[in-house]
């Protein structure tokens, strides 16, 4: 209850934590991309890169390895991808990194390591299931290329994909380059999803231009050999963050290939993306704090760019929820008399806008589609999963 004649104040204080959540809010998604834009027009990086016919014998070595368990489902295509890319097919080694698997991934993993295709195909195993970070480190010790590249079981790239990956690395700065994920759109939650992921696409071009970027795709990771660090095995991590980190940490840079892009389907429901994205949130706090800064510390670009990419956007809920709870307050009628009516009025469309975005939610979940329309409940929910995986990671409990 508010006090005796102090209501005034008690208004205009919930007033002005309104007004800083929403700043927060529009500095965090609009106004950090506009200034990276503004920053790489004005004094963009380019970037030494390979052209995309030079002979065969200018390209990288790569070894491209991919984790798998339970992947009896994609393997084969995956395979069939990886193998139809237009890369030099003698500078490519494919190493699949099986992490007991129960439905036979082994058993056909094994068929398609004896069929005489080019690059050859070899396995990674080892008794009982060790873990994502384990079988990725597995691999890596097993790799004889000189970049390593990262990708997952379920996804597939783009004709050029692997020369768009690898053609940064003329540039003896580059110590990783990412590719770019998109999602369908016409499966699963992909009609949000895929805005999310175009939003994403953007920012980490931005951040590239202007001197490299902090985010990472583990679909489409290239990794320079000499700048791998074994990820750490007794936790649950970002393993694409934490191997970006981990290359700003020896003064390389981590850059964007947009050309190199990987493509997969939506996650099935809402529920599996909440669940899928609340662990990526508590193994994205737990790669944070796995990274080490160099000596002379991050520079101030780069703590920059983690700052608002990795740690505010992925905490940008807490600010979403504290602007709706202070900006609901506001329309009480005894708030009236204290605060001028043009606030009262965006708070009222901001109330409005969220229960639209709630009536979408609700559609979506009685099986209505509605394309990029869902976008906002998408990214209500993903920055909600987000939230709580944080919350968790606090408490031990991801």
């Amino acid at each position: 209850m508010i006090p005796s004649g102090a209501g005034g104040l008690w208004w205009r204080l919930d007033a002005l934590v309104w007004l800083g959540a929403l700043a927060s809010l529009v500095g965090i998604w609009l106004g950090y991309p506009l200034v990276l834009r503004l920053w790489a027009r004005g004094r963009a990086r380019r970037w030494r890169r390979l052209d995309l016919s030079a002979p065969d014998a200018d390209w990288p070595r790569l070894s491209v390895i991919v984790a798998a368990h339970n992947e009896a489902v994609h393997i084969e295509a995956r395979i069939a991808d990886l193998r139809a890319q237009d890369y030099p097919a003698d500078r490519v080694e494919i190493l699949v990194s099986e992490d007991g698997s129960t439905d036979g991934t082994a058993a056909l993993l094994e068929c398609l390591a004896a069929e005489p295709a080019a690059p050859p195909l070899r396995l990674c195993t080892a008794p009982g299931r060790a873990g994502k970070a384990a079988a990725l480190n597995r691999a890596a010790a097993a790799a004889g290329g000189e970049v390593l590249v990262f990708t997952d079981a379920n996804n597939t790239f783009a004709p050029q994909a692997l020369r768009h990956l690898a053609a940064p690395f003329a540039d003896p700065a580059v110590g990783a380059v990412t590719g770019l994920k998109a999602v369908a759109g016409d499966a699963g939650v992909g009609g949000g999803e895929s805005v999310y992921w175009r939003y994403e696409a953007a920012l980490t071009r931005h951040e590239s231009d202007t001197g490299g970027t902090v985010a990472a795709y583990g679909e489409a990771l290239a990794v320079r050999r000499e700048c791998f660090r074994p990820l750490p095995e007794d936790v649950l991590i970002n393993d694409d963050l934490c191997l970006a980190l981990r290359v700003w940490s020896q003064r390389r840079r981590v850059v964007a290939a947009p050309a190199a892009r990987s493509l997969e389907w939506g996650a099935a429901d809402m529920r599996s993306e909440w669940e899928r994205r609340r662990r990526m949130a508590a193994g994205h706090w737990q790669a944070l704090a796995a990274a080490r800064p160099p000596a002379a510390g991050w520079p101030l670009a780069v703590r920059i760019k983690i700052w608002f990419h990795q740690i505010l956007r992925p905490l940008s809920a807490l600010f979403a929820a504290l602007a709706l709870v202070c900006g609901l307050a506001l329309l009480w009628p005894a708030a009236a008399a204290s605060i001028p009516a043009g606030l009262r009025l965006l708070a009222g469309l901001e109330g409005l806008a969220a229960a639209a975005v709630a009536v979408v939610g609700l559609m979506q979940a009685a099986g209505l589609r509605l394309g990029r329309v869902e976008a906002p409940w998408f990214f209500s929910v993903a920055l909600a999963a987000a939230a709580c995986g944080w919350w968790q990671d606090r408490r031990g409990h991801a």
